[in-house]
């Protein structure tokens, strides 16, 4: 098994560095062909949304897209991946960061009928 890190992903949606673009495509390619088998984390996951955000200015329903299209990589074993839908989807609906997203979805499924939170967004997000 072979784990994927951040900026393999990065380099996949944004394609800066051409040659190194390809060298992901390839991996993947291998993968959807049963030649590879990848996987990746959670954290992961936030880090390719923190650095499309932060350095190269995908944001809002754009970054969401993207973001949305990292989960559909089947052939990449990540643990979680319905919490973090569920975490897009709350972010998306709450206009809460993804990782505010994913605290409500991980608390709902943990039972948690409360956060204890200074942010207004996700005190009223957890509480409807």
């Amino acid at each position: 098994m072979i784990f994927v890190d951040t900026n393999y992903f990065v380099r996949f949606f944004v394609d800066d560095d051409h040659a190194q673009h390809q060298a992901v495509k390839q991996l993947f390619l291998k993968a959807t062909n049963g030649e590879a088998e990848l996987c990746t984390s959670p954290l992961v996951f936030f880090e390719t949304a923190w650095v499309l955000a932060s350095v190269y200015d995908v944001t809002g329903t754009r970054l969401h897209e993207v973001m949305q299209g990292f989960l559909e990589m089947g052939f990449i074993k990540i643990e979680e991946r319905e919490l973090l839908r569920e975490a897009l989807v709350l972010a998306r609906q709450h206009k809460v960061a993804i990782e505010d997203g994913y605290h409500l979805a991980w608390a709902k499924a943990k039972g948690c009928i409360e956060m204890a939170t200074f942010d207004r967004k996700v005190k009223r997000a957890s509480s409807e």
